[in-house]
């Protein structure tokens, strides 16, 4: 199973102190390079950023078509 993340789950793991579910539910998760970006660029994030950087099942993955975004979107029920 492929999973992908968003910034706020991610986020809301790390302050529980719970990513480690993430590898065991699934054993890698993929964000996109924007979601990546979004966590290192905002100050307020830094501590997480860099949590995220140590993940070794954290996978950042570049968006390369509209298509793959057209897909997200689909499986979010965001079209």
């Amino acid at each position: 199973m492929i999973v992908v993340s968003d910034t706020t789950p991610l986020i809301s793991l790390l302050k529980i102190d719970r990513m480690g579910l993430l590898e065991k539910l699934f054993g890698q998760v993929l964000i996109p390079k924007a979601v990546f970006d979004e966590l290192t660029a905002n100050e307020k994030f830094q501590l997480e950023a860099d949590q995220i950087r140590e993940k070794q099942f954290v996978i950042v993955k570049a968006v390369r078509s509209l298509e793959s975004a057209s897909i997200l979107k689909r499986a979010a029920g965001l079209d």
